[in-house]
């Protein structure tokens, strides 16, 4: 069963021109090592071509290639982010996630994790239900059944995840048609960073009209820190 489904990524930039429509420079971050990377780039551009947005595609195979990443998509001015799905990014999505928000960049993820962490929306397979048809698959295969006469089985609901707490920080106001074809709200940060997760030491501050993100004593090359996130749920 396919987990990360390429042809999502062009839904993904919809989502995110719905929701940053002032945006007109739209970064993409990408694996160079995952085989689909070239396929993601040429959909994303086709895309972009159709709603009248320039895509920057920036690079990063590892965990140091993420600060000179996030450098480029600032220098280029780049209004938004799409993170393309890859394994990698994912199990990195924190460290991601505090970046985009160090540098103000709304941004669209693949799974529901990221948003969990603080991301801004996320758009992609429900993973329970995905290693629930792996379940399904495996017992057929210990009651006999050839796994090579199994059907491959490609996603078909893509699960919509929206951190409305994010949004707001960001200056952001989700249209209600957005809200309507959510499948999840999150209004708050729960749990987060992950425990032994270090973060930027910065902070938000919110008043009427204004939003200012702080950042203290940041290493741009470990982006290490002591600081945590403070939420609370609604």
């Amino acid at each position: 069963m396919g987990l990360f489904s390429v042809t999502v990524e062009p839904k993904k930039l919809e989502l995110l021109h719905e929701l940053v429509p002032k945006a007109v420079v739209i970064g993409v971050l990408v694996n160079p090592r995952n085989p689909n990377a070239e396929t993601i780039s040429k959909d994303l551009q086709a895309a972009a071509g159709t709603l009248g947005l320039q895509i920057h595609v920036v690079n990063a195979a590892t965990e140091r290639e993420f600060g000179a990443a996030f450098a480029t998509l600032v220098q280029q001015r780049a209004g938004a982010l799409v993170v393309a799905a890859d394994p990698f990014f994912t199990a990195r999505r924190e460290e991601l996630v505090v970046l985009a928000a160090r540098d103000a960049i709304p941004a669209i993820y693949e799974f529901r994790d990221f948003a969990v962490a603080g991301g801004l929306i996320s758009c992609g397979t429900n993973l329970a239900d995905a290693y629930r048809q792996a379940g399904v698959y495996t017992g057929r295969i210990l009651k006999g059944e050839k796994p090579a006469d199994l059907p491959v089985v490609q996603p078909t609901h893509f699960e919509l995840v929206i951190n409305r707490k994010t949004a707001r920080i960001l200056g952001l106001t989700v249209p209600p048609s957005l809200l309507a074809r959510a499948d999840e709200v999150i209004e708050w940060w729960g749990g987060w960073p992950p425990c032994g997760i270090d973060v930027p030491n910065w902070y938000f501050e919110e008043s009427p009209g204004t939003r200012a993100i702080h950042e203290r004593d940041y290493d741009n090359r470990t982006g290490s820190s002591q600081a945590c996130f403070s939420g609370s749920r609604h």
